[in-house]
């Protein structure tokens, strides 16, 4: 296995537990499928605390815009879970190809404050601080 270098922060990403979604610490080398054949940290790596500062939550997305707004699958797991964490640095993962022109965004949608893809990072265009949809 590989050594990584640190990006400075913990990286927390999603898997899923029971009806919910749960932010678990781990690094790259260390998620395996899950459900649904999505990638996910280990049971029993960190579980990621509301005021937890200076951490990076992953969140995949079928589309992403340049202003952070996120295309899910439209049941609002992401955005109820998001809203516990104000405090973590949310970044999604997509395609180039999948990132669109402005999508729609109703109050309770939580926006990211990037969005990586294999072409490189895009800072949200209007997400600083705390957001609609941030508790």
């Amino acid at each position: 296995m590989a050594n990584h270098p640190s990006i400075g922060v913990d990286a927390f990403f999603p898997r899923v537990e029971g009806d919910s979604l749960v932010f678990r610490r781990a690094n790259v080398a260390e998620l395996r499928p899950g459900a649904f054949g999505i990638l996910e940290p280990p049971s029993h790596s960190p579980v990621l605390g509301a005021d937890r500062t200076g951490v990076l939550v992953v969140v995949p997305g079928l589309a992403f815009d340049r202003a952070g707004n996120r295309l899910g699958s439209g049941k609002g797991y992401y955005d109820r879970v998001l809203t516990g964490y104000p405090l973590a640095q949310r970044v999604g993962l997509a395609f180039a190809a999948f990132v669109v022109s402005p999508l729609p965004a109703d109050p309770w949608d939580v926006p990211m404050h990037a969005v990586v893809t294999e072409r490189g990072m895009i800072i949200a265009d209007a997400v600083v601080g705390v957001q609609p949809g941030d508790a």
